[in-house]
Formats: C-alpha cells, structure tokens, sequence
C-alpha cells in the first residue's frame, strides 16, 4: 500500500475511533445526575419498605442482585421471599429512615454508603438479635414506640437500561445507643417523607 494510502487509511481509522470514544463518553451518566437519582431510589425504596410493597422494591433491584445481612447471603429474589417479608412486617410503619448518605459514581457503577435508622417492635428486635438481645440495653433504644435501630449499609448500585438498579447491598444494624436515642427519635417520630 502507498504511503499517502497508508496515511488515509489511519486518518480514517483514527477518525472512526474517536466518533465511538465519543459516543461512549456520551452515554455515560452525568455523575451529579446519577447521585439524584439513586437517592430517589434509596429514598423510594425506604418508603417502599414502610409501606411493605415488595413490587415497588422490585422496580430498585437488578434481577441478580445480592444482600448481605445477619441472615447471610441471598439474591434479591431469595431474600424477599425469605427474610423481607417478616423484617417488613416487625418495621413500625412510617419509622425508617437514612440519616446520611455519601454516593461516589464512576461511570455506569455508583457506590452509596448510608447510616439508618428504623423503629422495630420488641419482639422484632429479639428475633433479629437473638441470644445478643439484651432488654436493660434496648430499654435505652425506645423510640417511636418500637425498639430503635442504628445501622450502616453499603449499596452498589449500575446503570442498566437507563435506569440506576441496585447489584448488592450489604447492612447491619444494633439496639441505638443514648446518645443516638435522643438524637434520632425526632426523625423516627416524624411523619414518612
């Protein structure tokens, strides 16, 4: 091949490149976009849990989707057949809530790391913390006529078809301390947002 071939041949080439890097580029989410729209999902799927509607909180997750918790490791359909079901129901309604939240996103992966709180019943917070239960402690963590919880989760969030689906979360939770009791009982008094 001739050298001024040669040259256009690579000028087309490079041409060609640099037209796909840029629709590449383009369709990735705009990352302040990608933040307001996870924390609408999380906030949707903190009112999905106190409403206990399972359907809306399958719109959040991707069909693969894993959780860990103190129950262990499930997929997202395990999980909500098993363990969700009797979580929702022991959450008093309208006392769940996200009190921090910190998303970093990096094109089509984001990563949302929260703290929670949520007001569950006595015999609720029994169950979830067996043998570790201790009454004199959760007597400190009253709250919004439940027992108080305090938790730290994880999500991993992708962008998939457009929309931000959750691919893991990983959370745990303990009784509220003194301090958190007094500090988090108006959040968990207060009506759902």
């Amino acid at each position: 091949m001739p050298r001024k071939q040669f040259s256009r041949a690579c000028f087309g080439a490079g041409v060609v490149a640099m037209l796909l890097a840029g629709s590449a580029i383009a369709q990735a989410p705009n990352p302040e976009q990608a933040k307001q729209q996870i924390t609408a999902a999380i906030e949707g799927l903190v009112r999905a849990s106190q409403n206990n509607d399972m359907a809306a909180m399958d719109k959040y997750y991707a069909p693969d989707a894993t959780l860990i918790d103190s129950s262990g490791e499930s997929k997202w359909s395990e999980y909500k057949e098993r363990h969700l079901r009797d979580q929702l129901a022991t959450i008093a309604k309208a006392n769940h809530r996200v009190v921090a939240m910190n998303i970093q996103v990096w094109g089509d992966t984001a990563l949302a790391t929260y703290d929670f709180v949520i007001a569950v019943k006595p015999e609720a917070a029994r169950a979830a913390f067996g043998e570790a239960f201790n009454p004199a402690a959760a007597k400190t963590s009253e709250v919004a006529g439940g027992i108080g919880l305090y938790g730290k989760g994880t999500a991993v969030f992708r962008h998939i078809n457009n929309e931000w689906k959750v691919v893991h979360v990983q959370a745990t939770g303990r009784p509220m301390k003194p301090a958190e009791t007094a500090r988090f009982s108006p959040a968990l008094a207060a009506p759902p947002r």
